[in-house]
Parts: C-alpha cells; sequence; structure tokens
C-alpha cells in the first residue's frame, strides 16, 4: 500500500542508483534518507549507510526521519539567530557597524591599547546639510544617497579600520594602530573624495555633497573610549563652525 510505497521511496539496496551518488566505497551494499524540511522547503539530506544487504526497515527510516526533523529545525534556527546577529551588528542602509557594535570594538581596542601601549585615532564624520536632501527629494532618495556615500566613504578608508554608523547622517571611524597624522589623511581623503563625487540618486536627480570631520588621537587624558569620543566630538563641533573641513586639537 502506501506505506510499503513511501518505505521504498528512501530505501536503495543498491546505492549506485541513486543520481549523484559517488562510488568512492564498493562495500556500501545500503542506504537510507530522507529529506530535511522547513516550511515545505527542503534545507538538507540526512542518510545513513551500510555496508551490509537489506539492512534497513521501516523502524529505521522512522527514526532516520526523526533525527532529520530536529535537525532541519536546528538548522533553521541557526540561520534565524545568524540573521539577527547580522540586524544587531550591522546597518543595513549603509553596512557599517551600528553604534552599539562599534562602540564595543572601540572599548576592547581601547582596552588593547592602553595595555599594549598602541595608537589609534578617532575620526567624527557628520555630512553637512543632508537634511536638505531628504527634505527635498524625500526619505526614498535620502536613503539611497547614504548608501551611496557610505559605499564612497568604504573605498577612501583601509582593512584595519573599523566604521559604525553612529547617528542619522554621522559617523565613527577607528583607526586602529594609527596617530594623529596618518588619521589626517585619512579624514581628508575621505572629505576630498566625496566633495568630488556626483551621487545619481536616478536619471534626473544627481546630488553633490560635503561632509565635516572631527580626529583625535587617544592619549593619556582619556580614561575610556567614551572620552576619546567626546573629544573627538569636540573637533567635529569646531569643523562644522566652517563646514567641508577637517578639524583636530
Amino acid at each position: 500500500g502506501n506505506e510499503k510505497l513511501e518505505f521504498q521511496k528512501y530505501l536503495y539496496s543498491e546505492p549506485r542508483d541513486i543520481e549523484g551518488f559517488e562510488d568512492e566505497d564498493d562495500n556500501i551494499s545500503s542506504i537510507i534518507y530522507t529529506p530535511m524540511i522547513i516550511n515545505e522547503k527542503v534545507v538538507g539530506l540526512m542518510t545513513a549507510q551500510s555496508e551490509k544487504e537489506n539492512l534497513y526497515g521501516k523502524d529505521e527510516l522512522n527514526i532516520l526521519k526523526i533525527l532529520a526533523n530536529y535537525t532541519a529545525i536546528a538548522v533553521e534556527n541557526a540561520k534565524v539567530y545568524k540573521e539577527i546577529e547580522n540586524i544587531a551588528t550591522y546597518d543595513s542602509l549603509t553596512n557599517f557597524f551600528t553604534k552599539t557594535e562599534i562602540l564595543k570594538i572601540g572599548d576592547q581596542i581601547y582596552e588593547k591599547a592602553k595595555y599594549n601601549k598602541q595608537r589609534f585615532t578617532v575620526i567624527m564624520i557628520d555630512l553637512d546639510d543632508f537634511k536638505i536632501v531628504n527634505d527635498t527629494y524625500g526619505h526614498v532618495y535620502g536613503d539611497k544617497a547614504m548608501s551611496l556615500i557610505a559605499e564612497t566613504i568604504s573605498k577612501c578608508i583601509r582593512n584595519t579600520d573599523h566604521i559604525g554608523r553612529f547617528g542619522g547622517d554621522e559617523f565613527l571611524l577607528i583607526c586602529s594602530g594609527t596617530g594623529l597624522k596618518e588619521a589626517l589623511e585619512v579624514a581628508e581623503r575621505i572629505r576630498k573624495t566625496i566633495q568630488s563625487s556626483i551621487f545619481i540618486l536616478d536619471s534626473e536627480i544627481n546630488v553633490r555633497m560635503t561632509m565635516s570631520l572631527g580626529v583625535h588621537e587617544c592619549d593619556e587624558n582619556d580614561d575610556s573610549f567614551t572620552d576619546v569620543v567626546k573629544r573627538a566630538d569636540q573637533c567635529l563641533y569646531l569643523a562644522k563652525e566652517t563646514r567641508n573641513t577637517v578639524m583636530s586639537k
């Protein structure tokens, strides 16, 4: 009946009959398999193999199905956890770290730098008058502009740098193992690149942007990463007075 057909569907006394079966082990004589299914979607395949012929029956197949179900659920849970982790770690619009994550990274870099007496510098970045883009073209185009700007910034920084979206149009860049002079060069490279770029939002909408940047190297007066950020933010405040410039103390 149906039960027999169901069993035969997943039973092969001759494994070589299975399409794609690699004939690497001539000793395998019996195999049963069952798909791992979540929400009517196959996410994997579980098999049991043996050198003995006709070893498996309905009971073994049922056990394999139970194991496959539990495994499929575990696989799906792992995927969901990874997606949630990514949401918590990365800003969806810019693909930069979230504020929480970049501050966590900053704390780690601060502690490591203090312990090993290594240098690092923080750059606070703020887009000049970005609100005008949102007010003029709407948030859909504003989001596209933000995404393009982030992509452009990414091309200006180094593999050893860490960047996060700190606020609506603010970014926090951490330059590890870097002194003030080198960090100022990084900041100026970013500023010039953004200033000279044309961001195409639509066939008829192009925008230009500028940004202000505040740079501070961690020193003996900084008792925490928060202190480093505050002092970089003070430099940013000075830069915002003239706009489209890089400032440090």
